[in-house]
C-alpha cells in the first residue's frame, strides 16, 4: 500500500465519521481466531456510511482498494488469516447493516423478504419464523452472514444460495459504483460466483414461501440438531473442502485415514474429516500445513484433487 494515500483515505473516512480501527488482530475476525495484526478496519454501520465511502472513493481515491489489499468479513467462518497479518484493509457491516428487512407477498412468487448484508445467517432464519416464511432454512447450518453466503453461494442440506435469491446490491470498492445483481446475473456455481474482493455486498432479497411456525420451527430444529451429532464445535471454519461433484470431500480424506491427523496446533477432526481444528493460539502456518497434505495425499491416493472453500488472506497472495 501507498503509505501517503492510505492515509488521505482514512483521514477522509474518519472526517465523515467512519470508524477505522488500527490496533486490532487478524484472530478477531475468524472462527479460527487465529491472525496476526490488520493495517485497518473499516466498520460500516448505517446507510450513510456506505454512501459515504462511495463518496470518498469516487472522488479521487479510485483503485485504492484493489483485488490484494480488500478483504470484506462477515462470521469469518470461512476466512483464515497469516499469522504475520494482513498490511490492507479489512470492511465490516454492522448495526443497520445487519438487519432483517422489508417482507413482500408477491402473486404467484412467494414471499420475498430483504436482508443486510452483515446479518448472520442463523439468525435470519430464526427471525423468519414470526414472518412465516419457509423454503429458507437451511440458513440456520450454515455460520456465516448474508454477504457471505452470497459471494460464496453457500448452501446445505440440499439447498444453496442461488435456489432462493432474487437479487443482491453491491458497492464496487474500486470505483465507488453501485450495482444491483438479478440472480442469472451473478454466475452462481458450486461455492462460488462472479463476485471478487471489491464487490461489498450491502443487501440482498430472497424469495421464501408461506408456511406455519411450527413447521419452520421443526424444520430448523431438525437442522440444528443433525449438525451437532455429525460435525464439531471449537476452533473450525466448517467444511474446508468443497465436495467432488461424485462423493464428499470428508468421505475421501477419512478413506485417506487422515481423521486425527496432526500439524503442530491444527489436527484433522475425528469426528468430521472435512474439519480441520485448531487449538487455542493456533497458527495459520499449521493449517495451512495440513490442507495442503490433506489435498496431496487425496490426490496421489484417490486422483481427486480437492479445492477449499476456506479462503487465505495474507500479504504474499
Amino acid at each position: 500500500m501507498d503509505s501517503r494515500t492510505s492515509t488521505g483515505f482514512i483521514q477522509r473516512l474518519k472526517s465523515l465519521n467512519i470508524k477505522v480501527d488500527t490496533d486490532l488482530l487478524g484472530s478477531q475476525f475468524t472462527t479460527y481466531r487465529i491472525g496476526g495484526p490488520i493495517s485497518y478496519c473499516v466498520r460500516l454501520r448505517t446507510d450513510n456510511d456506505l454512501l459515504s465511502l462511495a463518496e470518498v472513493i469516487s472522488n479521487g481515491y479510485e483503485d485504492v482498494l484493489n483485488q490484494e489489499n480488500v478483504c470484506v468479513v462477515g462470521n469469518g467462518s470461512n476466512l483464515l488469516i497469516d499469522d504475520k497479518g494482513f498490511n490492507g484493509y479489512v470492511f465490516v457491516l454492522e448495526n443497520d447493516l445487519s438487519q432483517i428487512g422489508e417482507v413482500k407477498h408477491l402473486p404467484d412468487l412467494g414471499i420475498q423478504v430483504s436482508a443486510r448484508a452483515g446479518l448472520s445467517l442463523p439468525m435470519f432464519a430464526r427471525k423468519l419464523v414470526q414472518h412465516e416464511i419457509g423454503g429458507l432454512e437451511f440458513f440456520v447450518g450454515i455460520p456465516g452472514t448474508i454477504g457471505g453466503a452470497v459471494a460464496m453461494n453457500a448452501g446445505g442440506h440440499g439447498k444453496q444460495t442461488s435456489e432462493v435469491l432474487k437479487s443482491a446490491k453491491v458497492l464496487n470498492l474500486k470505483t465507488g459504483s453501485w450495482k444491483t445483481y438479478a440472480t442469472a446475473e451473478c454466475n452462481f456455481r458450486y461455492r462460488s460466483s462472479c463476485f471478487v474482493r471489491t464487490d461489498l455486498i450491502v443487501s440482498a432479497e430472497f424469495i421464501g414461501e408461506k408456511k406455519s411456525s411450527k413447521e419452520i420451527k421443526d424444520s430448523l430444529d431438525e437442522i440444528v440438531a443433525w449438525r451437532r451429532e455429525n460435525q464439531p464445535g471449537g476452533r473450525n471454519v466448517g467444511s474446508v473442502f468443497q465436495n467432488p461433484s461424485d462423493i464428499s470431500a470428508g468421505a475421501l480424506i477419512e478413506k485417506c485415514g487422515l481423521k486425527g491427523f496432526r500439524i503442530g496446533s491444527a489436527s484433522v477432526s475425528h469426528k468430521h474429516a472435512n474439519f480441520i481444528q485448531a487449538e487455542q493460539d493456533g497458527k495459520a502456518k499449521d493449517v495451512n500445513e495440513v490442507i495442503v497434505h490433506i489435498q496431496k495425499v487425496v490426490f496421489e491416493t484417490t486422483g481427486y484433487e480437492l479445492k477449499t472453500e476456506v479462503r487465505y488472506i495474507s500479504n504474499d497472495e
